[in-house]
């Protein structure tokens, strides 16, 4: 279960962002269905392994991205389904994926320390 390391790689860029800054409230993340991340297995692991680090309360938002593909013959870009990368318009077999297969780290929201 890849997540696992997933989940290790976003909470350090969690903890290199909220450094010295406060501790985190809310991380949200946005998942292409193409990314090969399971957002369900995402979240257990993100439930676990923010113990004893600045993420330790903090809630994790996960916003789905859709798939969506440039077609190489008539060139509409269009939303598919993950399983079908065929262009909506036309039938072709011939697309470019060009959303669906992205992990963005969208937002850290921190409650602030005052010095």
């Amino acid at each position: 279960m890849h997540e696992w390391s997933v989940c290790e790689a976003l909470l350090g860029e969690v903890a290199r962002i909220a450094a010295l800054r406060g501790s985190v409230v809310k991380v949200t993340v946005q998942i292409g269905v193409l990314a090969g991340v399971n957002p369900g297995h995402l979240a257990s692991a993100f439930g676990v392994m923010r113990r004893a680090t600045c993420a330790a309360d903090a809630a994790l938002v996960v916003e789905s991205v859709g798939a969506v593909v440039r077609c190489l013959s008539c060139a509409a870009e269009t939303r598919v389904l993950a399983n079908c990368l065929i262009c909506a318009e036309c039938g072709s077999l011939h697309t470019q994926v060009i959303a669906g297969e992205e992990m963005n780290l969208i937002r850290v929201e921190m409650v602030t320390r005052v010095h």
